[in-house]
């Protein structure tokens, strides 16, 4: 569910921005960036199949694909993990595979926003297993994110189970896997 402060931002026409948002990829100023903020937010919001966004992976020339990674990278590093979670369930539905790095930002957000919390739990695991769904193969970074999850809600045999399913995708334990579960 969308906050109420993003529901004041969000517009409230269904505005085909396509143009802008390839405009702001090509120059970037700050009126396109406005107006793809804007379209970002209506797109999270939105599932309209006749929204601009997501008749753009359909047609000519495509939505840049690193507009909707940055994107939910950018909402995630700015405490807006629900936006990112959102951004990424739509990217998911609309067969767009986000990268590892992406993945990574949204498992910190939720990890960092609320650190002893079941439900930040749960969203990081399903962020995983859908990640794996999309064909995201895990690396050691993925695992020490989860593990660290799995240490501050003192989850210790959820933390080695963590370390032990490594070895399933080549990733070995580093010194900060390591270090996290000591330090727990």
């Amino acid at each position: 569910m969308i906050s109420e402060d993003t529901s004041q931002i969000l517009g409230s026409g269904d505005m085909d921005y396509s143009e802008q948002i390839t405009n702001f990829c090509t120059q970037g100023n700050k009126k396109e960036l406005s107006s793809a903020c804007t379209l970002l937010l209506n797109f999270i919001s939105s599932d309209h199949p006749r929204h601009s966004l997501h008749q753009l992976p359909l047609r000519r020339p495509r939505l840049p694909h690193p507009l909707l990674d940055t994107s939910l990278s950018a909402y995630a590093l700015s405490d807006h993990s629900d936006l990112a979670f959102q951004l990424f369930n739509k990217m998911k539905r609309l067969r767009i595979k986000p990268n590892l790095l992406t993945c990574h930002s949204l498992l910190s957000s939720l990890v960092c926003r609320h650190p002893h919390s079941s439900h930040s739990i749960h969203l990081s695991k399903q962020v995983f297993n859908d990640s794996l769904k999309l064909g995201i193969t895990p690396n050691t970074t993925t695992f020490n994110i989860l593990i660290h999850d799995s240490c501050l809600d003192n989850n210790f045999n959820d933390a080695l189970s963590l370390m032990n399913q490594m070895s399933d995708f080549a990733c070995s334990p580093d010194n900060i896997t390591y270090n996290t579960i000591l330090d727990a």
